[in-house]
């Protein structure tokens, strides 16, 4: 994983482990374009430059509606990402961001009357080849990780927001030399070797220069007090590989959802070093693929008959404002729905729906996790009305716990807690007040808890398989309590038995043998 701080990149390398270097150099542009909402023709591109009108393979079609999703137009800027498909597979893909702007919310504070045809709706977007350096083009130091190639786009965010703030305030609609030049100074057909900045460093029109926009990880500890415990039964959606889509509501903000899409992949991302996966198609992320619309529907019904005809196909996480997705359900297997106001504290400002329209809650072992998580990593504790409003996301205790619990409280007037009740110890390394240090921590806690729960099953398997038993490995619930999961949670059950035939091709069942617990 890897942040931004000035010119600087800071490195995590596992469990406490950091590194500085020189920011890696950007990828060369493959296309660039320009997107208007006019309120005759719609969403269109009024201008597009490609690197090589012979070579390149990407298709700008219907990209004006994936740089203007469907409710853009309630915000006066945001930051949209999203992904182009390759046309030799549906499994990889172009990267892509652009930077919207509109001048419609500033009329309508100083004048009552608003002319529509006086507001300007633009998007300038660029679009990336992520495996640039393995296609052999150039020898430049980019950075292979996968978890780097869902933000290559992203390197060039400030700059669209420089080139577009600076584009409008000259106004001057058929002029895209401003564009132009700088597409030819960092597109792929410069040979130049280095990518300029400075094309747009003096504007006499540009009255402040606009602050970085925050890296994606950056939204981690926000999107965290924002899900609650939530957050847990997504990162457990993640390691089954499923589809997952992020209703944007209308007036929402793109670059915190698209945020939200990439902190969940890299949280949940399996490192390569467990060796766990029985079977080569086997991914160790889930894609994130940022913004979708309407306009995705057919290529996402596609991929959905490649699964039933026993194609695999990777799991993903994406946002959309269009909600008519989520009424096809075969396109998708959660669904995460979010609140407008981000700083909501509504009890029902945030939610988890299964495709058949059933609601997922978190656990109650994910709320203790949560208050730990709390007081270990973000260095604070759960308010009240904090944890009123987390609790209305946990689903209740199972009556065999509450048999167990008042057991223990009645037999041993409370001073013995039950073994299941025993957390494991997560630390943080970072300090209060280093973000960066933060952020590296939170991710390695979710690493730390994916590496314990995968190694706990493994060695379960493989033990079953040394006794040379083919049938069904049977699990005590009570090592449930070992993977850091809810032994009594039929959800953590089901999440478990899932997850062993994914990665191992096993079947495996739970046990009701709770003797174990009581003693």
């Amino acid at each position: 994983m890897s942040m931004r701080n000035g010119d600087t990149e800071i490195l995590y390398q596992g469990r406490g482990g950091f590194r500085t270097r020189k920011m890696v150099c950007k990828i060369p542009i493959s296309c660039m374009f320009l997107s208007n909402f006019e309120m005759k023709k719609g969403n269109i591109t009024v201008w597009s430059r490609k690197w090589s009108e012979k070579d390149c393979q990407i298709d700008l079609e219907n990209v004006e509606f994936k740089a203007l999703p469907s409710g853009i137009h309630e915000v006066s800027d945001d930051v949209i990402n999203f992904v182009l498909p390759r046309e030799a597979t549906t499994d990889e893909y172009y990267q892509g961001v652009a930077y919207y702007q509109q001048n419609g919310q500033e009329m309508a504070e100083k004048s009552e009357q608003l002319d529509r045809n006086s507001v300007k709706m633009y998007a300038l977007g660029v679009i990336v080849d992520p495996k640039y350096k393995k296609s052999g083009v150039s020898n430049g130091s980019f950075d292979e990780w996968k978890s780097r190639q869902f933000t290559t786009a992203n390197d060039y965010v400030d700059d669209l927001q420089d080139l577009l703030t600076r584009w409008l305030a000259r106004k001057q609609y058929d002029n895209f030399t401003l564009f132009e030049e700088y597409f030819d100074c960092n597109s792929l057909a410069n040979d130049s070797g280095e990518l300029a900045r400075d094309i747009v460093s003096n504007d006499a029109n540009l009255v402040s220069e606009p602050a970085r926009r925050p890296q994606m990880l950056e939204y981690l500890p926000f999107w965290i007090r924002k899900l609650g415990p939530l957050v847990f039964p997504l990162w457990k959606s993640c390691l089954l590989g499923e589809r997952i889509l992020i209703l944007n509501p209308q007036g929402g903000s793109f670059e915190l959802c698209n945020a939200l899409n990439y902190c969940l992949s890299i949280i949940s991302l399996i490192p390569r070093a467990l060796q766990v996966n029985r079977h080569e198609e086997y991914e160790y992320f889930v894609k994130p693929l940022f913004t979708i619309g309407i306009s995705d529907i057919d290529s996402m019904i596609s991929d959905t008959r490649q699964v039933q005809t026993n194609v695999k196909v990777s799991g993903f996480i994406a946002c959309t404002s269009d909600e008519i997705i989520t009424t096809k359900i075969e396109l998708y297997d959660k669904v995460l729905k979010v609140s407008k106001e981000a700083t909501s504290q509504d009890q029902d400002d945030v939610a988890i729906y299964s495709n058949t329209g059933l609601q997922v809650k978190a656990t109650p072992h994910d709320f203790e996790s949560l208050r730990l998580f709390y007081e270990n990593f973000l260095y604070e504790e759960l308010s009240s009305t904090a944890k009123v409003r987390c609790l209305s996301m946990v689903e209740p205790k199972t009556w065999t716990q509450c048999l167990i619990d008042g057991f223990y409280r009645w037999s041993t007037a409370g001073y013995v807690k039950p073994s299941y009740q025993e957390r494991v110890h997560y630390t943080s390394t970072s300090s209060e007040d280093n973000e960066v240090e933060m952020i590296s921590s939170i991710v390695g806690y979710f690493h730390d808890r994916t590496s314990i729960l995968l190694n706990k099953l493994k060695a379960i398997i493989e033990a079953s398989e040394h006794q040379g038993s083919d049938e069904i490995v049977s699990i005590h619930p009570m090592a449930l309590g070992d993977m850091d999961l809810d032994c009594f949670s039929m959800q953590d059950r089901d999440f478990v038995i899932a997850l062993s035939w994914r990665l191992f091709q096993k079947e495996v069942r739970i046990t009701e043998d709770y003797y174990e617990a009581i003693c």
